[in-house]
């Protein structure tokens, strides 16, 4: 019998409207080593997000959300991951958010 690792999600990490502010604000920290995240922005506002907290890696519109899949059909031992303990960090990118949230969920193979 071949090994067929277990897909689970991590609990989603959330950060309302008004901690987003001008300098980075922590959303979440990897539990696991992760192969599939969403991350979503559900404010009215576009937002940067950083993995660093210091430098900015991408942004997202207002009502927005990006999927990443680092292995997709990829086996276990395989491929790109998101490490455990990697951050999230979001920040204003033009002005401030009046209303929603932002979110991170993952998926990681047990």
């Amino acid at each position: 019998m071949s090994y067929k690792p277990r897909a689970k999600f991590e609990t989603i990490k959330t950060l309302a409207f008004g901690g987003i502010g001008a300098a980075y604000a922590l959303v979440g920290t990897l539990q696991h080593s992760t192969r599939w995240v969403l991350i979503q922005n559900l404010t009215d506002a576009a937002v940067y997000f950083s993995q660093d907290g210091v430098n900015n890696h991408f942004a997202l519109p207002s009502n927005a959300f990006l999927v990443i899949d680092l292995n997709a059909n990829k086996r276990k031992d395989d491929g790109f991951e998101l490490r455990q303990n990697d951050n999230f960090y979001v920040k204003q990118y033009s002005g401030a958010a009046t209303s929603g949230n932002v979110h991170i969920s993952s998926l990681y193979a047990e």
